[in-house]
């Protein structure tokens, strides 16, 4: 499933070889690095370590004598940011997986239904910290964790290719629950009689939420009176999967919404056929587009309230690239996003100088996509781009372009469909042309 909240992600540390491996050993490798960096986070949390490998800030003795947990029993010695332990959203929710186009490794924590938004979200207050609470970042590997882990998938990389190492398996369980008198417990691990009991007993520690239904998304249209455009590819729903693509639809898009316009929304074209099916995100809706020499997929949900598209794949052969397909797609997804309420639309621009077959990093930024410079682009920007903290600030000037496409590195972007924003400017000539 794709990272909700705050993420990071870890690439550039594979063997070259793994760079030309085909997609099937790259995703093996990949996992494998995901599997490494899930418990080289945890070690890295049990010992009470930052994203740099730096202690966090001691606990309060008031913290200590209060401290509560929604997983378990509270620990008032347990590190920060775990009062329960592994059984601590913290380090339970952590998640790890490869990237689409498995040339990285993306890494975030779940949603959480006490808190009502990723669990990193949560940790991004204690990264940013504040009068009363003390910084602790750990959104992000220290180095030290960062080279283990590395040195661990190329001993893994060597034993997979002379058939001594099985392919690996991400076993994540899904955070669950139990509602008690009215009130919702998370379950991590453990069951539900454990809870039950425990507060039978009198000795639960943790805390509850009441029950409420989760409040469902406001929309950029009159669901009653907005008609949705016909997309002239072959669309159908996942075999099986009729029931729950109709109720995503419905939760995303409004009651009236149809499987064409979620097709419409993902850009199909003429002559492709487009499968709709329920996301990875709850709620959410999944498009897969296919035909000769073309895949793409984009996936549509609700964050913050607001429609949001995530283009996740787009593939095409080399005998379609130039023609202008991408371009096509782009604009068939903004000018439907717009008048479906569609607030954004966001990717991964994939690639760097050093892995020439990945060029969206550098192809993306041209057609209006923009996002926040990561921070090791931040620390080498020279002197005349030292004031830059979009992407879009380097893209005002030749030179800006230029420094960016030898020095760029994947990134994520946003093309917001805002009238009068950046992106809509660079693309509102077309569109009226259209």
């Amino acid at each position: 499933m794709p990272a909700i909240g705050p993420s990071f992600k870890i690439d550039n540390i594979e063997p070259w070889a793994v760079r030309r491996a085909p997609l099937g050993d790259r995703i093996a490798y990949w996992t494998a690095v995901a599997v490494f960096v899930i418990e080289a986070k945890e070690e890295e949390l049990i010992m009470g370590l930052d994203r740099y490998g730096n202690p966090m800030a001691e606990l309060a003795e008031i913290t200590k004598r209060h401290r509560r947990s929604a997983m378990g029993p509270a620990d008032p010695e347990a590190p920060p940011l775990q009062p329960a332990h592994s059984r601590s959203r913290t380090r339970s929710m952590f998640r790890a997986e490869p990237t689409p186009g498995a040339r990285g490794v993306v890494c975030w924590w779940a949603y959480d239904d006490v808190s009502g938004d990723s669990w990193g979200e949560i940790l991004a207050y204690h990264r940013a910290g504040g009068p009363h609470l003390p910084q602790r970042d750990v959104i992000g590997l220290s180095p030290l964790m960062l080279f283990e882990v590395k040195s661990r998938a190329e001993d893994w990389w060597a034993d997979y290719l002379d058939g001594g190492a099985s392919e690996p398996e991400l076993l994540l369980g899904p955070t669950t629950g139990i509602d008690i008198d009215g009130h919702h417990y998370d379950l991590q691990v453990g069951t539900a009689a454990d809870i039950e009991e425990a507060i039978s007993r009198g000795t639960w520690s943790g805390w509850g939420t009441v029950t409420t239904p989760r409040p469902g998304p406001t929309f950029g249209f009159d669901p009653v009176t907005f008609t949705p455009p016909m997309t002239r590819a072959n669309v159908v729903i996942g075999e099986g999967l009729v029931e729950e693509t109709m109720a995503n639809l419905a939760r995303v898009l409004g009651p009236d919404a149809t499987p064409e316009l979620a097709a419409t929304l993902a850009g199909a074209q003429a002559g492709m056929t487009a499968t709709v099916t329920p996301g990875w995100l709850p709620g959410s809706v999944l498009v897969d587009t296919v035909a000769e020499g073309v895949h793409i997929i984009r996936q549509i949900s609700v964050y913050n309230g607001e429609i949001t598209i995530q283009n996740v794949l787009f593939e095409l052969a080399p005998e379609l690239q130039g023609q202008g397909i991408g371009t096509d797609v782009l604009a068939e997804q903004i000018a439907a996003g717009q008048e479906a309420g569609v607030s954004s639309i966001t990717l991964a621009a994939a690639g760097s100088i050093d892995d020439p077959d990945m060029v969206g990093y550098k192809v993306w930024p041209k057609m209006g996509f923009d996002g926040p410079l990561p921070p090791r682009i931040l620390d080498i920007l020279p002197p005349e781009f030292a004031s830059a903290r979009m992407l879009s600030d380097l893209y005002a000037t030749p030179e800006g372009v230029a420094w960016w496409e030898a020095n760029g590195v994947t990134i994520g972007l946003t093309l917001d469909l805002t009238p009068g924003s950046y992106s809509m400017e660079l693309w509102q000539a077309y569109l009226d042309a259209r």
